[in-house]
């Protein structure tokens, strides 16, 4: 299971555990570990697929490390679907299969996968060749030698770690696991057996290096480094918390999954993937004192911090990348500083509430000291700022909204702050669905000079007027008569504006003086936002309601008991200005997610696919995890779905969409897919992994049925009918061979 950078991270930041050596110069171990895959790929490589020279290089090995008791020799057996994805990309690679001839009987790269006749050839070979040295070899004659070949499922280092895990040496026993694999590194870690070496040989011939990995120094090493600061010294936690770091690698991608991109810099292969995500691990432990998981059991609540903490810090840099920070940064926080004003002193008013006569004295007159010392009295604003540097306090109006206009509200003395954790929400008019913008909770939020307006609109609807014309002194802006507008059409009517600019604004205002002089029934003719004494006013403005279903039926808000916000102007053209940024921000991030998804590109159902996607990849890490940690393979047939195959081997979820999934999860991880299904048999295996240029070796048979596979995606129905074909020919061999 490749892991990018790990090799050169071990030798970079981990020297004093990661050794590199011409001289294999080990203590004489009781158990040696061979994961025979590499070996066979250099040494077949170099002799054009000659046998006789990986056994040589088997037998080289065991006489460098010489060990005392065990020989334990693995080979990759059938994999599990979810790495068959991978075998089955990297062999349809075009510059690959353009340097194989399948018809030529020469050495192919693509012989080395279960199932083919030269593994078998091999196996054979390899069976008579450790009888001959048991028999003729003081080094092999001394050792009990298991031999897992291709018939045992599973890959190469996880059957030789499973076995290390389940035979329970004694902790004096010493282990040497030879494998090129980087995974091995993190199995061993995970297993938690003491006194275990991985080697790994770089290079052969008369230049080979080998890298040596003390396992015990290395857990001890990357204890000190990335552990929390408040578990250092606590080594009863050793286990989990390196298993914590270990679980964290997946994150980087391997043969399974691909990498959390862009929360995780996985283009770098110079290991510092690795160190910034276990460095990351103690910013998570400052947050949440919870470990990510227990043996392959994923916590979805500690994963759920993980994740947002992903998004906020890794995510939302690269989105400022793709947005420019002058695009919305400044904008967006000269708007959240004055919100958070605003919130700070409703917060102030609230924790005041047992002291209503506090509220009804900063609505009328407030003393203050200047900066020599002296109080001055400021004037009585009602609503409006007190003195300078103060904010408005926010009140709801709790009475008949019909009713509510601006004397009542500057004159009660039963207003009441606005209510604890309630925040003012804005839907902006190009997503308003509901017909109003903005709420607070399931109720309008006001300006102080849409009172009058409001109270229109309510008047206008509850007598199913057909004509309803307002005239005000001053106009309001174009927000909030979108605002006006939706609240309208919640009732069955169209608003429609006339300033003193445009040309119906004569013929209309004409109509509306007519129709306050001679008011007819169903129409109605107002001058709101003005002071009683300037009753004759002309209008600046002119607003006409009109109805536009038959009758009106009120379903919200209603009549009585109204819960209505009011904030000044000032403020709430704040509030209306942060949420139109954030609007704007929401649909910028979509188009980031967008070509993050899609490559700019449009895609149908992008939402869907999107979700989708986001449950095969959870699936897929709650199957490595049980995998990798205890060992199980919870289902042999979980696949990725191969109409998601172009996303899936580029692309991952966002963190942020990733998190939406592991919210829906129970206390454990219960997306990890269980099936009783049997591994993929041999010629199963083989047969959808093959490239296309490689069907003409097969005999017609094995063609169609490749060719079954291939048409129908490798689906679960496809695969079962492949399995039952040679389920039923019974030509599966054992599958451990085990001489004593």
């Amino acid at each position: 299971m490749g892991i990018p950078g790990l090799w050169r991270w071990l030798q970079q930041l981990c020297c004093s555990a990661c050794r590199t050596t011409t001289f294999l110069d080990l203590a004489t171990p009781h158990s040696l570990f061979v994961d025979l895959n590499s070996t066979i790929h250099k040494s077949a490589r170099q002799s054009n697929g000659n046998i006789a020279s990986i056994l040589d290089a088997i037998d080289d090995i065991v006489k460098q490390v010489q060990p005392q008791q065990l020989l334990f020799l693995s080979i990759d057996g059938v994999p599990p679907r979810l790495k068959e994805r991978l075998q089955r990309e990297r062999r349809a690679r075009p510059q690959s299969a353009k340097s194989e001839n399948w018809t030529d009987p020469a050495f192919s790269a693509y012989f080395v996968t279960p199932g083919t006749k030269w593994m078998r050839q091999l196996e054979s070979q390899l069976c008579r060749y450790i009888g001959e040295k048991r028999q003729s070899d003081r080094v092999w004659s001394n050792l009990k030698v298991i031999f897992s070949g291709c018939r045992d499922p599973g890959e190469g280092e996880q059957k030789i770690i499973e076995f290390i895990r389940q035979k329970h040496s004694p902790q004096q026993y010493r282990h040497v696991v030879w494998s090129n694999d980087a995974d091995t590194v993190l199995l061993a870690l995970s297993a938690h057996v003491p006194s275990v070496t991985v080697v790994s040989e770089r290079s052969r011939g008369s230049g080979s290096t080998y890298s040596i990995v003390d396992v015990d120094e290395l857990r001890k090493l990357i204890f000190q480094r990335y552990a929390p600061q408040t578990e250092l010294g606590a080594l009863q936690n050793i286990e989990r918390i390196v298993d914590d770091l270990v679980f964290l690698t997946f994150f980087i991608g391997n043969d399974f999954v691909p990498p959390l991109s862009p929360a995780v810099n996985s283009a770098a292969d110079d290991g510092s993937c690795i160190d910034d995500m276990w460095s990351f691990y103690s910013e998570y432990w400052s947050v949440c004192q919870q470990y990510l998981h227990n043996r392959g059991n994923i916590d979805p609540s500690s994963l759920k911090i993980l994740l947002q903490m992903l998004a906020r810090e890794r995510e939302e840099k690269q989105f400022r990348q793709y947005v420019g920070v002058t695009q919305l940064g400044p904008r967006l926080t000269a708007m959240r500083v004055r919100r958070i004003g605003w919130d700070m002193q409703r917060q102030k008013i609230e924790e005041g509430s047992s002291q209503p006569d506090e509220w009804k004295s900063s609505l009328q007159v407030k003393r203050i000291k200047n900066k020599h010392g002296k109080k001055r009295k400021s004037k009585t604003l009602g609503f409006r700022s007190i003195a300078k540097g103060s904010r408005y306090i926010p009140y709801v109006w709790t009475g008949n909204a019909a009713e509510l206009n601006a004397d009542d509200i500057v004159q009660a003395t039963g207003a009441v702050p606005l209510p604890a954790n309630t925040y003012p929400v804005f839907t902006p008019p190009k997503s308003c669905t509901d017909g109003i913008m903005l709420k607070l909770s399931s109720w309008p939020l006001l300006s102080l000079g849409m009172v009058p307006l409001y109270s229109w609109v309510l008047q206008a609807a509850e007598l199913n007027l057909a004509l309803s014309m307002a005239g005000i002194t001053e106009p309001i802006n174009f927000n909030k008569v979108v605002w006006l507008g939706m609240l309208a059409q919640k009732f069955g009517m169209e608003l429609t504006t006339y300033d003193m600019d445009d040309d119906e604004f004569k013929s209309t205002y004409k109509r509306w003086k007519h129709m306050r002089s001679d008011p007819q029934p169903q129409e109605q003719a107002v001058l709101a936002g003005t002071p009683s004494d300037t009753s004759n006013a002309q209008p600046s403005m002119l607003l006409v309601l009109e109805r536009q279903q038959p009758k009106f039926t009120r379903t919200q808000p209603p009549t009585q008991g109204t819960i209505v916000s009011v904030v000044n102007d000032k403020d709430w053209d704040v509030l209306l200005a942060d949420a139109n940024t954030d609007f704007e921000r929401q649909v910028k991030y979509e188009d980031w997610k967008s070509a993050y998804y899609w490559h700019g590109g449009n895609s149908s159902n992008q939402a869907a696919r999107r979700e989708r996607l986001c449950n095969i990849y959870a699936n897929a890490l709650g199957w490595i995890s049980q995998y990798f940690f205890a060992g199980t393979v919870s289902s042999w047939e979980f696949s990725w779905p191969e109409d998601l195959q172009a996303n899936i081997t580029g692309i991952s979820p966002l963190a942020s969409d990733l998190l939406q999934v592991v919210l829906e999860m129970g206390d454990k991880w219960t997306a990890v897919p269980v099936s009783s299904s049997l591994p993929p048999l041999l010629k199963e295996h083989l047969l959808s992994v093959l490239p296309q240029d490689a069907w003409p070796s097969l005999n017609e048979q094995d063609r169609n049925l490749a060719r079954l596979l291939f048409k129908n995606d490798y689906t679960n129905e496809a695969r079962e009918q492949v399995h039952n074909y040679f389920a039923n020919m019974n030509k599966e061999a054992p599958l451990v061979n085990i001489w004593t």
